[in-house]
């Protein structure tokens, strides 16, 4: 009978549903089980985000503290996670240790905000240059650009920096920096400026 469904007698039976002599049992076929995973929230400065930075983080595993250097990329976001291999927990069967995850915070800039790959600043500039015209300093992540503001500008306006923004990664393009501009109209005038000002007023401007 054992012959009908290829096996050659009992003992191949036997080999073929326990291993045998030579064979791997179920409990030797098992790989063993990875270490956890570690969650660890990171707050950086806005600038780090941007830029990125090497940051030297403390934590605790299995009960002992630990000191590693990370490497923060340029362009991380808010809620973005950041794998450390190995550094998770241990595996009780002898397996690879699990990650730490660093779940990355970002604190506000008092100069700067950040819309996808492009940064905002705010800039104003007075009455005067925004109908004459005038030349600005623009803050950047790196050194101010010195640029022109055209005649007639007016509140709202932007000036574009093309690639002052994030900067790119795996092969993207940077993102832009935007100057939005806001005149300085003036609240109280002295003699002299308010008869400037009718004059203008006079030639119909």
């Amino acid at each position: 009978i054992f012959n009908e469904f290829g096996f050659g007698g009992q003992d191949d039976v036997f080999r073929h549903l326990f291993g045998g002599v030579g064979g791997r049992s179920a409990h030797q076929r098992m790989r063993p089980v990875k270490g956890k995973d570690y969650l660890m929230r990171l707050t950086i400065p806005f600038r780090q985000a941007i830029l990125g930075a090497e940051r030297r983080i403390d934590f605790d595993r299995d009960g002992k503290s630990e000191q590693i250097q990370v490497r923060i990329p340029p362009g991380v976001e808010p809620g973005q996670k950041l794998r450390i291999a190995g550094k998770g927990g241990g595996s009780p069967g002898g397996g690879p240790n699990g990650d730490l995850l660093l779940e990355i915070s970002v604190t506000a800039d008092h100069q700067f905000q950040r819309e996808g790959n492009d940064l905002l600043v705010n800039l104003i500039i007075p009455f005067s240059g925004a109908c004459l015209g005038t030349s600005i300093e623009i803050p950047t992540m790196e050194e101010p650009k010195r640029v022109k503001v055209k005649a007639g500008t007016r509140s709202g306006s932007k000036i574009r920096l093309k690639g002052y923004g994030v900067p790119g990664r795996g092969g993207r393009q940077s993102g832009d920096l935007y100057a939005i501009i806001e005149v300085d109209v003036p609240k109280h005038l002295d003699a002299d400026q308010q008869e400037l000002i009718e004059k203008l007023r006079e030639s119909g401007l």
